[in-house]
């Protein structure tokens, strides 16, 4: 660190001595006038007043980088130090005011053993012109050793005269903090403490922390290696919350900020990680009511009440993944001074903060974002969520986003871009008080994934997603599960052509009647069980399409269609099938059931199959072909409108179960049971097998067992 040139020039051709008018020495070896005289221009006096307490300190100018600054410690400057005057006072020059609002904060560290604070001064401020700037240099950074043990001097301005003292660097406790004998006085916190010769002057460091026999202070140079230190994206790079402390909560350990691993900043330190050695510095800063507290991701409150919590970052942060997980105390958040323009992964930054009912995202850059999986997962206070200004483009994964958003009642998703999203499972499922959801601008032509998509979105009634381009995807089960207000459904867009899953795909969708499925293409699907289960309200569906060839799970296929008049199956292909149990159980309003077609040659368990089928006049089973089944309890018990049923084909041979396989079929007059066989059914598994037929006049049967 070297003098102006100006500066210099005079250093240069002066003697070694000094004026005890200009200054006062304390313990000093003898200096050059023109520092003295020099000092008197680049050392101020900091001071400033709250709460009608007045406080004073030391400061500095330095010029980095071609960006004038004023050096200070953060203790000099107001805890609440934005819109608030200071006032900077040059020796025997007029006070001048800077409001702090209009500065650039460049550096603020406040924690165990630093304590630095860098302003930058504008060139329209009006104590400019009167100002030596202090060169930077940086070639003395690297060596601290060799300060040691050396005369060095403290410039200080405590009682409105300029002050020189000198002693030594006694002990370097790490790379930014030394003690040291110089004697200050009060209000020379923020003084620069500097080496000199007759050739140069280098600020080493600042003065910290007076003390009766040992000084603290730091060194500045290790600060200039960061490459981001006037990056004016870092300014005022904060986040602002609200807790709430319940009379509960006090004492407790109560989470402020996550210990997930992965959040980190640009230069890819987990800035949140504990130290692993003493010279490892912290960049979150974390206040509470305005007082700092030591990082911790843990607070233990003493009253009950709302709290202000304000997390500042040092640096960019490029990573946010569990950032407030489970912070379930919060109420409030406000990231509309947090920079988030190099941030690319968001992954549960919000997950289970279950309390919180506001936040701010208005300015949150989201452009290079490319995983916003589990991001408000289980925000369920959320009512509002104002996202329209998210950039989505990068985005790849959108899985759990909005999972558990149960109190949240509108969402605009107009500008999602979301061409490159692969994953949309789990995306809206459990945002039980969403009405309307517009997805009309969705590009959804990468997605492979849309599983448990829209599932228990219950108060939803219309969905278009005739958009939807879902000619990747595989897997669909659970897509509109628990869906119990929806009424219209436009999926006539739908591609289903590589969709091996739609498991449960409609499950509980309780109020819709009409399902148009004609342009379905199943012929990959494997897995079609509780596919309508429980539409209860269905009283038309075309399916006359689907290509099941490959599916080996139907079971409640269309268990609770309770509304179902008629349903035509005759292109079923169910040679692959396994699983028919609970297949049509429910469907009350059936009077004709045509299976003539059904091959059932590989099903091994029929359990329920047409249990209360209550409607059910004719059921034709002539073709069943049952030799590998093994479960046939409940298959029709309930079916209180049969009348006659042949089942002289049925081969029970492998059954092991037939227990209360008749029950309750109160109308049933006579049953063809002559080619059962009973010999591997466990006698109560035979149990209430016509329970409930009262009007059951003939039995064909050959087994005695009978």
């Amino acid at each position: 660190m070297g003098l102006s040139s100006v500066m210099q020039e005079r250093l240069d051709n002066s003697q070694i001595e000094f004026r005890k008018d200009e200054t006062r020495v304390v313990d000093a070896a003898k200096i050059p006038l023109s520092l003295v005289q020099d000092a008197s221009k680049f050392i101020c006096q900091i001071s400033f007043t709250v709460d009608n307490k007045a406080h004073r300190g030391t400061g500095f100018f330095i010029e980095i980088d071609k960006h004038k600054c004023l050096f200070t410690n953060c203790h000099n400057i107001p805890e609440d130090y934005k819109n608030i005057d200071i006032i900077v006072k040059l020796y025997k020059s007029k006070k001048i005011k800077i409001r702090l609002s209009n500065q650039y904060f460049r550096y603020y560290r406040f924690i165990d053993y630093l304590d630095i604070a860098i302003i930058e001064i504008k060139d329209s401020d009006e104590i400019i012109n009167d100002i030596i700037f202090l060169d930077y240099d940086s070639n003395y950074i690297k060596g601290y050793d060799k300060y040691v043990n050396i005369d060095l001097f403290a410039l200080q301005y405590p009682n409105d005269e300029i002050e020189v003292a000198s002693g030594k660097i006694k002990e370097i406790l790490n790379d930014f903090e030394f003690k040291h004998n110089i004697n200050t006085e009060i209000g020379s916190s923020g003084s620069p403490i500097i080496i000199l010769s007759k050739s140069f002057c280098k600020v080493i460091g600042i003065h910290k922390q007076g003390g009766k026999k040992i000084n603290f202070g730091s060194f500045i140079g290790e600060i200039f290696k960061d490459k981001n230190l006037f990056n004016k994206e870092i300014n005022d790079n904060y986040i602002i919350g609200e807790i709430n402390i319940s009379k509960n909560d006090i004492g407790k350990n109560i989470r402020i900020i996550n210990s997930y691993e992965d959040w980190c900043g640009s230069n890819n330190l987990k800035m949140h990680e504990k130290d692993r050695n003493e010279n490892e510095i912290k960049e979150c800063i974390i206040e509470i009511n305005k007082k700092r507290i030591k990082f911790s991701y843990f607070y233990k409150f003493e009253k009950e009440g709302i709290y202000t919590i304000k997390f500042s970052f040092n640096n960019i942060l490029i990573n946010c993944k569990g950032m407030f997980s489970i912070c379930s105390n919060f109420i409030k958040l406000d990231l509309s001074n947090f920079n988030a323009k190099s941030n690319t992964n968001m992954t549960g930054m919000f997950y289970g903060c279950s309390s919180l009912k506001n936040i701010d995202l208005s300015n949150l850059n989201t452009q290079n974002v490319t995983n916003m999986s589990f991001m408000f997962y289980g925000c369920s206070s959320l009512i509002n969520l104002d996202l329209s200004n998210f950039n989505t483009q990068n985005d790849t994964d959108m899985s759990f986003m909005f999972y558990d958003c149960s109190s949240l009642k509108n969402i605009d998703l107009s500008n999602f871009n979301t061409r490159n999203v692969m994953d949309m499972s789990f995306m809206f499922r459990r945002c039980s008080s969403l009405i309307n959801l517009d997805l009309s601008n969705f590009n959804t032509q990468n997605v492979t994934n849309m599983r448990i998509m829209f599932d228990n979105c219950s108060s939803i009634k219309n969905l278009d997603l005739s958009n939807f381009s879902t000619q990747n995807i595989t897997d669909m089960s659970f897509m509109f599960y628990g869906c119990s207000s929806l009424i219209n459904l436009n999926l006539s867009n739908f591609n289903t052509q590589n969709v091996t899953n739609m498991r449960d795909m409609f499950d509980n969708c309780s109020s819709i009647k009409n399902l148009d499925l004609s342009n379905f293409s199943t012929q990959s699907v494997t897995d079609m069980s509780f596919m309508f289960h429980g539409c209860s309200s269905l009283t038309n569906l075309d399916i006359s399409n689907l290509n099941i060839q490959n599916v080996t799970d139907m079971h409640a296929m269309f268990y609770g269609c309770s509304s179902l008049i008629n349903l035509n199956l005759s292109n079923f292909n169910t040679q692959n099938v396994t699983d028919m149990s609970f297949m049509f159980r429910g469907c009350s309003s059936l009077i004709n059931l045509n299976l003539s077609n059904f091959n059932t040659q590989n099903v091994t368990n029929m359990h329920a199959m047409f249990y209360d089928c209550s409607s059910l006049i004719n059921l034709n089973l002539s073709n069943f072909n049952t030799q590998n089944a093994t479960d046939m309890s409940f298959m029709f018990r309930g079916c209180s409108s049969l009348i006659n049923l042949d089942l002289s084909n049925f081969n029970t041979q492998n059954v092991t179960n037939m227990r209360t396989m008749f029950a309750f079929c109160y109308n049933l007059e006579k049953l063809d049971l002559s080619n059962f066989n009973t010999k591997n059914v466990i006698f109560f598994k035979l149990w209430f097998m016509f329970f409930g037929c009262d009007n059951l006049k003939e039995i064909i049967k050959n087994d005695p067992r009978i």
